[in-house]
């Protein structure tokens, strides 16, 4: 299946999440982004946040960010 989305990962050094554009540049999350992620065939919107994790939240539920994965999103 397609997805046409576009890969995210967490890059320690900036500890942060990078979104990567797939023309060769990257976009650093910040907490408060939102943008959606690829989750059962479809994509969900979410806000990107940090408090001792990274974490997504969609309505009024949080997941924490795995940062050895790397995540389907769209911006």
């Amino acid at each position: 299946m397609l997805t046409m989305g576009n890969s995210m990962s967490y890059d320690a050094g900036l500890d942060r999440w990078i979104v990567d554009l797939g023309d060769g540049s990257d976009y650093p999350l910040h907490c408060g982004d939102s943008i959606s992620i690829f989750i059962t065939n479809t994509f969900i919107r979410f806000r990107i946040e940090y408090d001792r994790e990274w974490h997504i939240c969609i309505g009024n539920v949080k997941f924490n960010l795995r940062k050895q994965a790397r995540y389907t999103v769209r911006m």
